[in-house]
């Protein structure tokens, strides 16, 4: 039998009860594959071009940093669509 595609997602923000909401919110669902960074140092350290989608806090530290390098590693042929929240 072969497996579906998960669509992977990372979500960024400092605030845990926050990851742990959109963690929850996707994990009754087998089709998401979901990683979750408080510090968005750890995220650039991870982050690669198959991810699918990246929700995170635009005022965790400069969150157009996060921005930037979702571009940087992204070539004209990868997409990675984003979300941006913030609860200001």
């Amino acid at each position: 039998m072969i497996e579906p595609i998960k669509i992977i997602i990372n979500v960024v923000d400092d605030q845990e009860y926050i990851l742990d909401l959109i963690r929850d919110l996707f994990n009754d669902n087998s089709e998401y594959n979901i990683s979750c960074f408080t510090d968005p140092t750890e995220f650039e350290k991870a982050f690669d071009s198959n991810v699918d989608l990246v929700i995170t806090d635009v005022r965790l530290g400069n969150g157009f940093d996060i921005l930037k390098t979702i571009k940087d590693i992204n070539d004209q042929s990868a997409s990675t669509y984003i979300i941006v929240m913030s609860a200001y």
